[in-house]
């Protein structure tokens, strides 16, 4: 593998994160980006782009880079976000990534936009509001819909803490519910996002598990079938072992569908 962690960036470069929120993660195997079509990654819940520098998940996006482009992985404005505007609003953190992208050269009119479990929120957010810009989407234990999600785990004995986080993200439960409309990504009465999500189906891929108990597999499954095109990958596991995704495929899809779509 020839891909390499190319340079890690301090928080100083696309604005001012809170003190636990300190790295942008660049990888690339180029040593010259121009012109690259950037790939932006979204954490989780509990994750921040420091966690893109572990062995597991490095090695993952080393090889999208390898493969596809060059990977920037951000801070998404705090650990719990949930796709609120401080990530996904005109200027806001997934704007500050592609930004800064664009000063080491890569392209700022088409973007490849990820996330894993929370992130996948961000990045599908975020892309149905720039849909000219969108080159694909990959998303991994991707959490849909917000609602059913917050109200399956309501009360769960071990995994209450996530409806909290989303009620906190929006300051209260009353602001969780109305933004459903605005920001739940396939939420029914989030027209505009339906209509654009459904045009940017068939450059959009899904990774989940069967097993998976934050992430039902049939939230994917269900917006698959709204939106005809969506590459749908399900596999035995649960929510950990679905951000283990093997990525070779997916890297080289990825690449391909930036190919075809910048």
């Amino acid at each position: 593998m020839t891909a390499h962690l190319y340079r890690a960036y301090t928080t100083r470069r696309i604005g001012s994160y809170v003190a636990a929120e300190t790295h942008i993660e660049f990888k690339s195997s180029l040593q010259d980006v121009t012109r690259q079509v950037p790939i932006i990654y979204c954490h989780g819940l509990l994750g921040t782009a420091n966690d893109m520098r572990k062995t597991s998940t490095a090695i993952r996006l080393l090889a999208i880079a390898e493969r596809a482009g060059p990977v920037f992985a951000g801070d998404i404005g705090g650990l719990v976000t949930w796709g609120n505007d401080t990530v996904v609003a005109a200027g806001g953190r997934i704007d500050q990534l592609v930004t800064f992208a664009g000063t080491l050269g890569c392209r700022t009119d088409k973007v490849f936009v990820g996330g894993e479990s929370m992130g996948s929120v961000a990045a599908l957010n975020w892309a149905w509001r720039n849909p000219t810009k969108v080159a694909g989407i990959w998303v991994r234990a991707p959490i849909t819909r917000m609602q059913e999600t917050h109200n399956r785990l309501l009360g769960h004995p071990t995994l209450s803490g996530i409806p909290a986080s989303m009620e906190a993200a929006y300051t209260n439960i009353a602001g969780l519910t109305a933004a459903y409309p605005t920001h739940d990504p396939a939420d029914p009465a989030n027209i505009t996002a339906q209509g654009v999500l459904r045009s940017l189906a068939g450059r959009t891929r899904m990774d989940a598990t069967s097993e998976d108990e934050i992430v039902l597999s049939t939230e994917p499954i269900l917006y698959a079938r709204t939106y005809p095109g969506v590459h749908l990958h399900i596999r035995p596991g649960d929510h950990a072992s679905n951000l283990d995704t093997p990525i070779e495929d997916v890297a080289d899809w990825i690449a391909t569908t930036i190919r075809a779509n910048s």
